[in-house]
Order: C-alpha cells, then sequence, then structure tokens
C-alpha cells in the first residue's frame, strides 16, 4: 500500500514536471549593458510571450517503471502555469491538475516548479525554447524520475 501511494505520488509528481513544457514567440536578445530596468522589461515580455493554451507529451521512467503522459497548460504570462494530465504509471491511470510557476530566461531557457498542494508535492524540471517559439523541449530534475517530453502552442 505505502509503496503504491509513493508511485502514485511520483506518478503525479512526473506528470508536474510537464512544466517546463514551454514556448516562446520572443527572439534572444542580447542583455550586454542593459540596466536592470531594461533587464526587467525584457523579461516580462519573456513570461508575456509564454501566455496561452499548450499541450504537452512525456515519457520516461519513474523509479524504474514507465511513464507517460499528455494534457493542456495554461501560462498566464505572469510566470504562472495551470494545467490538467492524464498519465500512465506502469499501465495505471491518474487524472489531475497542478499549478507551478515558470522563469524564463534571455537565452530562452528556463526551470519550472510545480506545485500538487492535494498530495503536498514540488517538483521541478528544466527546459529550452526552439522552432522561433513554438515547440519547447523538457526534462524534468527531480530524482527517481527520468522523463522527457515536448511542449507545442496550440
Amino acid at each position: 500500500m505505502k509503496r503504491t501511494m509513493t508511485l502514485t505520488g511520483w506518478a503525479i509528481a512526473a506528470s508536474l514536471l510537464t512544466f517546463g513544457a514551454l514556448t516562446s514567440r520572443s527572439q534572444e536578445a542580447s542583455h550586454k549593458g542593459r540596466d536592470s530596468s531594461a533587464e526587467a522589461a525584457h523579461a516580462k515580455s519573456l513570461l508575456r510571450a509564454l501566455r496561452g493554451n499548450h499541450g504537452y507529451s512525456y515519457s520516461g521512467t519513474v523509479m524504474g517503471l514507465p511513464i507517460a503522459a499528455a494534457g493542456p497548460i495554461t501560462f498566464d504570462g505572469e510566470g504562472h502555469l495551470s494545467a490538467k494530465y492524464s498519465v500512465s504509471l506502469n499501465g495505471e491511470i491518474f487524472q489531475g491538475s497542478f499549478t507551478g510557476t515558470y522563469p524564463v530566461n534571455p537565452e530562452l531557457t528556463g526551470t519550472v516548479t510545480l506545485e500538487l498542494a492535494l498530495l503536498g508535492l514540488r517538483s521541478r524540471g528544466s527546459f529550452v525554447i526552439v522552432s522561433s517559439g513554438r515547440e519547447t523541449y523538457f526534462t524534468g530534475t527531480d530524482r527517481g524520475a527520468i522523463v522527457t517530453g515536448t511542449n507545442k502552442r496550440q
């Protein structure tokens, strides 16, 4: 029973790693010579470029078990996200939702922190924005989870 709860928690946490699933229409901008207010404005423009609805999918392993997931994710353009997930962990299906935050760096990379309040879990990942902002590659960075995936603007 305890193993099932732990695996369920990891499945949901891994689902949160979709997180990372971000896209942007922004192009990389040089930040040489920028003052802090210009850098802050650029950071806000990157966050706003993510505003809207996206779709994600990923697969990998969690604690040695196969996992795959897909779902919609919405970015508010202010650094916050919300999403739904449908995840298969070793053939068992779980569904739910999560929230999180996503800072974006000037070189179009970033990290994501996801919160699954119901289980008290926090999950982290990293991402890189590609294809002129139409697609993102991401990976989970939590111990025990090996997941990678893509995200596309809807």
